[in-house]
C-alpha cells in the first residue's frame, strides 16, 4: 500500500490533523474530487459531527448548533464549491438522516472532538459498516481530521498514546466514556483504510513511521496530509 503520496483519480482516503485552517487540505480535496467525478453537479458532502458532540459542556442541541456555525464560520462549502450535510450518529432520532445522507454522499468528512464518543457511536449503529462499503467500493472520498484520521488507521490506541499527561487522564480506557465497551478489543479496531497503522494526529516525529509499545504508527503532521 503506497500512502503519503500525490492526489490520483484513484484517491480514497486524505487525513489531517487539523482542517479548520488548512488551505492544502482543502486544495487536495478539490482536486481529488475534480480527477475522480466527471460531473459535479449530483455531489454533496456528509459531514460527520458525532466527535464534537462528545463534549460535556453544553446541551446537545447547544453542541449542533455549535458545529453547523463552525463549518459555516469556516466556508467549507464556499471553499470546496459543494453543498454540505451536517449529520450525527450519536441520537436515534439522527440515525435514518445519517444513513441517507452517507448512501448518497460522494465525500464523507469526518471532523474532529471526542474520538471515542464518535467510534463508540459509529461502532455501535454499525454505521462503521457503511462507511466501509462507501470507500472500498471506491464510490466516495474519506476525508479524516484529527479524530476522523484516528479513526481511520488500524486502532483507537492513538486517542491515548498522545495524552500521556495527568491532565488529560480522562482519556485512559479505564477512565474514559463508556469503559465496558473498550475492555472488548474488537471494539478498539478501528476501520483500518490505512491498512496495518494506527494514525497519530498533531505528531512531531521526524520519522513517517515509528513503533511505540508494540504497535506500528503512521506520524501525521499538523499540516501536511496523508493521502491514500
Amino acid at each position: 500500500m503506497v500512502i503519503d503520496k500525490k492526489i490520483t483519480k484513484n484517491t480514497s482516503v486524505i487525513l489531517a490533523s487539523d482542517c479548520k485552517k488548512n488551505n492544502r487540505i482543502i486544495n487536495d480535496v478539490k482536486k481529488a474530487i475534480k480527477l475522480k467525478y466527471k460531473n459535479k453537479d449530483n455531489l454533496k458532502i456528509s459531514m460527520i459531527m458525532t466527535a464534537r458532540m462528545g463534549f460535556r459542556n453544553k446541551t446537545r442541541k447547544e453542541l449542533l448548533d455549535v458545529a453547523i456555525k463552525k463549518c459555516n464560520d469556516w466556508k467549507y462549502a464556499e471553499k470546496l464549491g459543494l453543498p454540505i450535510e451536517i449529520v450525527d450518529c450519536s441520537s436515534k432520532k439522527n440515525l435514518e438522516k445519517f444513513k441517507k445522507s452517507i448512501k448518497s454522499s460522494q465525500i464523507i468528512w469526518v471532523m474532529g472532538g471526542d474520538t471515542l464518543y464518535l467510534w463508540y457511536h459509529l461502532k455501535k449503529t454499525k454505521m462503521d459498516l457503511l462507511i466501509l462499503d462507501r470507500i472500498k467500493n471506491k464510490k466516495a472520498i474519506y476525508v479524516g481530521c484529527c479524530a476522523g484520521a484516528i479513526i481511520a488507521g488500524n486502532s483507537i490506541y492513538p486517542t491515548f498514546a498522545s495524552r500521556f499527561n495527568k491532565k488529560t487522564n480522562k482519556y485512559y480506557i479505564k477512565k474514559t466514556y463508556k469503559k465496558k465497551f473498550w475492555n472488548n478489543n474488537n471494539n478498539q479496531k478501528t476501520l483500518n483504510l490505512i491498512k496495518g497503522r494506527d494514525v497519530l494526529p498533531h505528531c512531531t516525529s521526524k520519522n513517517k513511521t515509528f513503533k511505540l509499545k508494540k504497535r506500528k504508527l503512521y506520524c501525521l503532521p499538523e499540516y501536511k496530509p496523508l493521502i491514500k
